[in-house]
């Protein structure tokens, strides 16, 4: 993948006058500090052609001396003689604390600067504290690439979030978490491959950090590394399921969403949770209606109305869960259940006195009238959507309403009462300043065909 091209900036002073208190010179590009100019061109010639965060292990100011002078020292050897897996001298307490203040500053002083307009000096101060951030252990460099990683991704940074996701990558190899591939070829005398490391303190940051720069696979596969240490106790496993079903349904993996959801459905029953099998039967109705599963939708919403009804505090969610059910039957073909649950919709909203929905609900039910023939009936009910709408102030539904009337009179030939509709519909319209060509033309085309 191409990276884009880096190149150091002058920081040198960028956070005096931030204000941060860092000395001049203490914050530098990683990537070239050494004493040798040869190996110092050589390493900023290498650098300009790979993202910040891959570039190699450079003596980097803010290092302590002891450390610096070991990694110059293996810069200064042919490149046959280097190590390739030289590693610099671990910190003792003393210098951790002093990094891990100093990286502190860093971070702060890359969000100063993203505050001031300056994105590109804020990101390359970021990824010197991610590179340094390693000397720290891969908890601390975890939580900073987390950090950063869902700033880059919310601001579409894609090339930023590719090289964060891809050292989180190499950091799960490094702790023994990747997964096994049963069906991979291995030579004969090859040893078999070491499983995942389930006791790891990175699993949890591991998911998180993933699910920061959205990598939805590694995300879901450290939560079952999660679950895969854990019993058969619901209370532990709950949070843990809730965000793997979560992860999938976000992804439009709708499928897994809904087997995980149907687990913690059961879990909550078992455990007399009555909130949070409400939620879960939300959930799934939802994730039904995606899949057109309209049977399971229909049986989900059923238990979910019993749900609302035990709590008084819900009669406002009572209608549009019933036009929901109605639509369901309505896509099934069921027109007389449609029928029945759109009545106890238009009954529920009116009681509650949610005009819009009780509107909703007769519109709809004339129009299934509409289809099956009968106008009259059709009709009827758009008169009482007219008295609905008016409760809603909703004159754009009124005007829409009468129109429909209007073209149902007109088939029954029944033109008096067309001409009136239509008349009542201009009059709305003309107040609204939308359609008034519409109805004008209508009425001289209705009051033709009268005579």
């Amino acid at each position: 993948m191409a990276q884009r091209q880096y190149s150091g900036l002058a920081l040198a002073g960028w956070v005096m006058i931030l204000g941060l208190g860092i000395a001049p010179g203490a914050i530098a590009p990683t990537w070239a500090q050494s004493d040798d100019p040869a190996i110092e061109a050589e390493q900023d010639e290498e650098a300009e052609l790979i993202h910040p965060l891959q570039r190699p292990i450079t003596a980097d100011p803010l290092l302590p001396e002891r450390i610096r002078a070991a990694i110059q020292t293996e810069a200064r050897k042919k490149k046959r003689d280097r190590d390739p897996n030289f590693t610099p001298p671990p910190l003792n307490a003393a210098e951790a604390i002093a990094l891990e203040t100093a990286l502190d500053d860093l971070a702060q002083a890359g969000q100063v600067a993203l505050d001031n307009d300056a994105p590109e000096t804020a990101y390359e101060l970021w990824f010197q504290e991610l590179r340094l951030r390693r000397f720290l252990g891969p908890l601390a460099e975890i939580e900073a690439l987390t950090r950063v990683g869902r700033l880059a991704w919310e601001q579409s940074r894609n090339g930023d979030v590719a090289a964060i996701t891809e050292r989180l990558s190499t950091i799960q190899t490094e702790a023994n978490l990747d997964p096994i591939d049963p069906d991979a070829e291995r030579d004969r005398d090859e040893p078999p491959p070491t499983p995942p490391d389930l006791t790891s303190p990175l699993i949890q940051p591991l998911a998180e950090a993933y699910e920061a720069v959205r990598s939805y696979p590694q995300a879901v596969l450290m939560y079952r590394y999660q679950l895969a240490t854990l019993g058969a106790d619901f209370d532990e496993r709950q949070p843990v399921l809730e965000n793997v079903a979560r992860l999938h349904r976000d992804w439009f993996k709708f499928s897994e969403a809904i087997a995980i959801y149907q687990d913690l459905l059961t879990g909550a029953r078992s455990q007399a949770d009555l909130a949070n099998e409400q939620v879960y039967l939300e959930e799934l109705a939802r994730l039904y209606d995606e899949t057109d599963q309209w049977t399971e939708a229909i049986a989900t919403k059923e238990d979910l109305f019993t749900a609302y009804l035990a709590k008084p505090l819900f009669v406002q969610k009572l209608a549009p869960l019933r036009l929901s059910i109605a639509r369901n039957y309505a896509a099934l073909g069921d027109g007389e259940q449609a029928s029945e649950f759109y009545q106890q919709a238009f009954t529920l909203a009116w009681a509650a006195q949610q005009y819009a929905y009780a509107s909703e609900a007769l519109e709809t039910l004339a129009a299934l009238y509409t289809d099956y023939g009968q106008l009259n009936e059709a009709i009827a009910l758009y008169r009482e959507q007219l008295k609905a709408a008016q409760y809603a102030y909703d004159q754009y539904t009124m005007m829409q309403t009468y129109d429909r009337m209007a073209q149902l009179y007109r088939e029954l030939k029944n033109y008096p009462q067309a001409l009136s509709a239509l008349q009542a519909g201009l009059e709305i319209a003309n107040r609204l300043g939308h359609r008034e060509a519409y109805f004008e033309e209508q009425l001289e085309i209705v009051a033709g065909e009268s005579f």
